[in-house]
């Protein structure tokens, strides 16, 4: 949003500037390095996501806590 700097996702090094877009998957390491004297705004958004299967099974595992049935 405001200043520029190198951003790493991975083994490359993406150059960021005012209305640049990075998109790191999940699991990929990534960081921001400021390599310069002035500040570096950045704006970073994270979304999480549950799929289906993730939720049934927190569903089922909350279901089994609650009658007492759950594995030990």
């Amino acid at each position: 949003m405001e200043g520029t700097g190198p951003i790493l996702v991975g083994d490359v090094e993406l150059c960021a500037a005012p209305g640049k877009l990075a998109f790191v998957p999940a699991g990929v390491p990534h960081g921001f390095r400021n390599d310069f004297d002035g500040g570096w705004l950045v704006r970073a958004t994270v979304h999480e996501r549950l799929y289906t299967r993730a939720v049934l099974k927190l569903l089922r595992r909350a279901v089994l806590k609650r009658l007492g049935l759950a594995p030990r």
